[in-house]
């Protein structure tokens, strides 16, 4: 019998449902915000990417931010890629790494869940395609200074977007 006598749990429910966000277009430019105004009652935010490519090598990642602005610095991120049988494995500081890879049309889900709120420390998956013989899962962790309030989309390597959408669903 497992028993949870001394360690109190929260636990998080979606009676008031999960808010969807509006689709977002990632048809041009680096870097975006693709959601602001997180209220600080989220506890767990999805990201689904839908046909995103950029017009170089994609250095896809997210990043996220509290009302001081967008953190850019002190990710803990690691991804891993496999192309037929070929494994890659990339880590990162800079964001979440989501996609290293050239242009194709990404697809699949990243899951950012707060793991301390007295530190303000999420947890990120995530897991994405880009064709049929391909597949990169990631996973990170980075505390924010204050409440998260904010989530974005950056192309480290300079490219553009020039396909896709994406979109934010928080609990």
């Amino acid at each position: 019998i497992n028993t949870l006598a001394s360690n109190a749990q929260t636990q998080i429910s979606a009676a008031g449902g999960a808010t969807l966000g509006t689709p977002y277009a990632t048809t041009s430019g680096t870097t975006f915000t693709i959601a602001s105004g997180i209220p600080s009652t989220a506890k767990i935010i999805f990201i689904s990417f839908n046909e995103i490519s950029g017009d170089g090598i994609q250095n896809l990642c997210l990043r996220i931010g509290d009302s001081g602005g967008m953190e850019t610095s002190g990710y803990k991120s690691t991804g891993a890629k496999i192309v037929a049988t070929t494994p890659t494995i990339t880590a990162d500081t800079i964001g979440w790494r989501v996609r290293t890879d050239t242009a194709l049309n990404h697809n699949g889900l990243a899951t950012i869940v707060l793991g301390d709120s007295s530190a303000n420390t999420w947890f990120f998956s995530s897991i994405t395609t880009g064709n049929t013989n391909q597949v990169e899962w990631s996973a990170g962790i980075k505390s924010l200074s204050g409440t998260l309030t904010q989530v974005g989309l950056h192309l480290a390597g300079g490219e553009s977007y020039d396909n896709g959408s994406i979109n934010v669903t928080y609990i």
